[in-house]
């Protein structure tokens, strides 16, 4: 078979699209009728998802010009046209992971007030910035797909890309877990919390996989086809990033629409909290119990309103991942106004 089925390319992509494309609806839905706010991490995603689309279109005009195809069987008329597109390609690819990591890192930074934890959130941030950046301006410049001679160049700045990115992710997923490690809340809900928080970097099995593809393409002459080839996951990639980013704010909608979801997942205080109010109440005569209230990141023993709305402690409500039961505050800083997103 000399060509990759563009047909089959085409399912394959648009499917992952139209995953991000509906998780993307559902946090809109979860911003404008549940939290009524939007966020910096929304426009972000929003960023995201648009270089990515940028990236769907771009590989779909290179499929005309030889995307897929063996490199012998395309005409130097149509190399002309697949290189003009390899710029707008690499581009959308650099910028959208990026994009959707800061937008992960926007709602990871609320998690916890502490100087080391958030300036490791920011030295993250940076380095995204910083590589990605440097990038682009080489794409402009000795990398650029239009110049002669600039594949080797090309390649090397793909298999870059390929490493920052995994290191990035493996930074992403270790950032919160010393401070859930701290948690003093039940170990299942330690467990479901920590892979909320990590799943908008599961992404990462992705771009392991990826990177095979990235490397074979770099020393492989027939490039049309192995670019076509690492180009499949990389549109997995990218989707499935914005698939998981948009997974984990999904709380608030959940618990307006399909609150058992959170019951069976253990991050709903109201249960436990009900379990433990029939016991105090068989003990006082008090059969109607008090009410449940959200869980603090690293301690349960406060249960003094004020005193969690002033103090600036880790919060599971950060991410939105704890309970909503009561109604936010307004206090500037607060958990409880970041909870409402």
């Amino acid at each position: 078979m000399s060509t990759i089925d563009p047909g089959v390319n085409i399912y394959n992509t648009s499917v992952s699209r139209t995953f991000s494309r509906r998780s993307l609806v559902l946090r809109y839905a979860t911003s404008a009728l549940v939290v009524k706010e939007w966020e910096l991490d929304v426009v972000l995603i929003t960023l995201a998802w648009a270089t990515a689309l940028g990236y769907f279109i771009s590989v779909c005009f290179m499929m005309k010009y030889g995307w897929g195809s063996h490199a012998w069987d395309v005409s130097l008329a149509d190399m002309v046209q697949y290189n003009k597109y390899l710029s707008p390609t690499t581009l959308t690819y650099m910028w959208s992971p990026t994009l959707t990591k800061l937008s992960i890192l926007s709602v990871l930074y609320r998690i916890s007030p502490a100087r080391g934890y958030q300036i490791s959130v920011y030295v993250i941030a940076v380095a995204l910035l910083i590589y990605t950046i440097t990038f682009t301006v080489l794409l402009s410049g000795p990398c650029n797909p239009k110049d002669v001679g600039s594949g080797v160049c090309l390649n090397n700045l793909a298999i870059s890309q390929v490493v920052l990115n995994i290191t990035t992710d493996l930074s992403i997923i270790i950032l919160p877990l010393p401070t859930l490690h701290n948690l003093q809340i039940p170990f299942r809900q330690k467990v479901v919390v920590g892979c909320i928080l990590s799943i908008a970097s599961a992404v990462l099995i992705a771009s392991i996989v990826r990177a095979p593809y990235v490397h074979i393409m770099a020393i492989n002459p027939d490039f049309t086809r192995k670019q076509a080839e690492a180009g499949v996951w990389s549109l997995v990639e990218l989707n499935m990033g914005i698939v998981c980013n948009n997974l984990m704010r999904l709380k608030p909608f959940l618990r307006t629409y399909l609150p058992r979801v959170l019951t069976f997942l253990g991050l709903t205080a109201k249960s436990k909290q009900q379990g433990e109010n029939q016991s105090k109440s068989k003990s006082s005569g008090n059969w109607r119990g008090r009410p449940s209230h959200s869980y603090q990141l690293n301690s349960l023993e406060h249960d003094d309103p004020h005193h969690r709305s002033f103090r600036k402690e880790p919060s599971v409500e950060a991410a939105g991942l704890g309970d909503l039961d009561k109604e936010p505050s307004h206090h500037s800083g607060s958990t409880d106004d970041i909870l409402r997103s």
